[in-house]
Order: structure tokens, then C-alpha cells, then sequence
């Protein structure tokens, strides 16, 4: 998956971690966002939650939690509340693009 700020040309790469309908944890290698940043992410939606099998989506909502990186390992975590999930068809599912 891919995340940044609202707004920002530039995506950072981020693995979830946990995902629900309201909400995402992103691990990250160390791009981490201050609370309440508004941030938008880009990924498939797990059928779980409502999602199509390979279908992109881009939601947009805010952090709500900031986790150090863990002990020994480079990654620390983003929760982020997801208050909003678009159809996202992009040709080759590149971001940049976005």
C-alpha cells in the first residue's frame, strides 16, 4: 500500500498491518505523520471490508495514533481513522499517476 499527506504529489510506502472499514494501520520505515494529519492512502480494499478483488481505492481521513518503531526494527506504525473510500481506476495501478 502507499500513503502521504492529503495534498502531497510524493506516496510513501507502508504495509498494513490491520484494516477495517473505519480505520488502517500502516507499518512504515519510519515516515511517520504527526496526529490529526489529514492523509490519504492507496491500496485494495481486502473483500473483508467491502472490496472488489484487485480493485484500487484511495480513502482519504486523518492520524489518530503514532507508534515508535519497534525494539530492534526500523518500523514504526500509523493509525489512521478512514473516513472516506473512492474507486480509484488507475491503467497500471501506479500512484504517481493519481
Amino acid at each position: 500500500m502507499r500513503y502521504r499527506h492529503s495534498g502531497d504529489r510524493d506516496w510513501h510506502i507502508g504495509f498494513t498491518e490491520n484494516i477495517s472499514r473505519g480505520g488502517i494501520l500502516i507499518r512504515t520505515r519510519g515516515v511517520t505523520m504527526p496526529l490529526l494529519t489529514a492523509i490519504d492512502v492507496f491500496l485494495a480494499l481486502p473483500p473483508e471490508v467491502g472490496g472488489a478483488v484487485g480493485m484500487p481505492v484511495i480513502g482519504r481521513g486523518f492520524v489518530v495514533r503514532i507508534e515508535p518503531p519497534r525494539h530492534g526494527t526500523a518500523d514504526a506504525a500509523v493509525a489512521a481513522t478512514i473516513v472516506q473510500y473512492v474507486a480509484a481506476y488507475v491503467p497500471d495501478t501506479d500512484p504517481r499517476r493519481i
